[in-house]
């Protein structure tokens, strides 16, 4: 097994690690695992971490809740308010890309950001 063949290496643990190309955060991960929950304990995978700046499913729900409750309001007020009244924050970029992702256009899109000496047409209603 390498993490024995490694831990009896006091020495060159590291040159061997680095011969092998693993991090060796990577190889200190798999001891704490090992010492927790065995061989078994390398097996089990990473899939359930979250990414840190990923919103979840319910997330963005409530920006799509939040969204249609108060549909006066442009994308950077509604992230404002979203940031304000709810545990997590998010950008007005971020908010217009959810909402175009569900057709919820109309005035929250029109009313979305624009760069200088650029602009979105009006639709007709």
């Amino acid at each position: 097994m390498l993490m024995r063949e490694l831990d009896g290496l006091r020495k060159h643990r590291r040159a061997r690690l680095d011969a092998l190309d693993i991090p060796k955060s990577t190889y200190y991960d798999w001891r704490r695992k090992y010492a927790r929950h065995g061989i078994n304990g390398l097996a089990m995978n990473n899939k359930g971490k979250r990414t840190w700046n990923r919103l979840t499913v319910a997330e963005r729900a409530k920006v799509l809740q939040m969204a249609r409750q108060h549909p006066e309001l442009s994308c950077r007020l509604l992230s404002v308010k979203i940031t304000d009244d709810t545990s997590f924050s998010i950008s007005p970029v971020s908010v217009y890309r959810i909402a175009s992702r569900t057709r919820l256009s109309g005035a929250l899109m029109r009313r979305f950001i624009t760069m200088p000496g650029r602009r979105i047409p009006r639709l007709k209603t």
